[in-house]
């Protein structure tokens, strides 16, 4: 069988499988609000080699309803992304080479990623079946990458069919497990070959790898994953939901 070339572009940067993989790390609230850190972070992963980092961009008021007294409400209160951070991470990341990706999750967040000239919107797995809001990152004409930890091949398939209306080739999909962090035996590596062979080579197909160590990434791109993306923190042992599973610079 032949093997099917993955390939996606941010500006003029192509990220070809086994030539060129489209590094992302995932700072996501591992900044844990502090700009400083925050900008730390940005320039020890471009020293570790990372193409990109990401962002997420949400509000808690409209993820969770304080009615129902969940109890990740504070949490998610105090790792908001302060919205007038994002033009100054934008600049930062473009004077220090480094991509600027963020995942909008309401609507007001795509219009003000496109305003600071985000590189690229990353669609997170619960938001692949938000389609108003799928639609409206469609509109900003930027390259969208999606993730697919919360989806099946016909909500997949949902969306690629929006996408080919709208004639749109910026598009790469994530095979991605949503448990933090991943067990091995969860990881369904195979699922990458399934992606590539359904979705055909006009779309790219990479891994959003939420596993504790390297290994699955390195798996990922010896099966023609083009973009990896994973958690990356300062310091394992600090004090958030997301720094335990994610990896150190070094």
């Amino acid at each position: 069988m032949n093997e099917i070339i993955s390939r996606f572009y941010i500006k003029k940067k192509k990220f070809e499988s086994f030539k060129k993989i489209l590094v992302i790390g995932e700072i996501g609230s591992n900044h844990d609000n502090d700009l400083k850190k925050c900008k730390k972070i940005i320039l020890e992963a471009k020293k570790a080699g990372c193409d990109a980092v990401k962002f997420q961009l949400f509000k808690a008021d409209q993820l969770v309803s304080k009615r129902l007294n969940y109890k990740g409400y504070k949490i998610l209160k105090k790792i908001e992304l302060k919205e007038d951070w994002i033009p100054v991470l934008s600049k930062f990341c473009k004077s220090n080479k480094i991509l600027f990706i963020c995942s909008p999750f309401y609507n007001e967040a795509v219009n003000l990623l496109k305003k600071n000239n985000c590189d690229a919107i990353k669609i997170a797995s619960p938001e692949i079946k938000n389609i108003p809001l799928v639609k409206k990152i469609i509109s900003t004409n930027l390259p969208v990458i999606i993730s697919t930890g919360d989806s099946n091949i016909n909500i997949i398939n949902r969306v690629v069919k929006l996408l080919n209306r709208k004639n749109y080739r910026k598009v790469s999909f994530l095979h991605c497990t949503s448990q933090y962090p991943c067990e091995t035996n969860n990881t369904n590596l195979l699922n990458i070959l399934y992606l590539k062979k359904k979705l055909g080579s006009k779309i790219s197909v990479g891994f959003s790898d939420h596993t504790l160590g390297i290994d699955a990434s390195l798996m990922a791109v010896s099966m023609g994953a083009n973009i990896i993306e994973k958690h990356i923190t300062l310091n394992r042992k600090s004090k958030g939901p997301d720094h335990f599973f994610a990896i150190e610079i070094k």
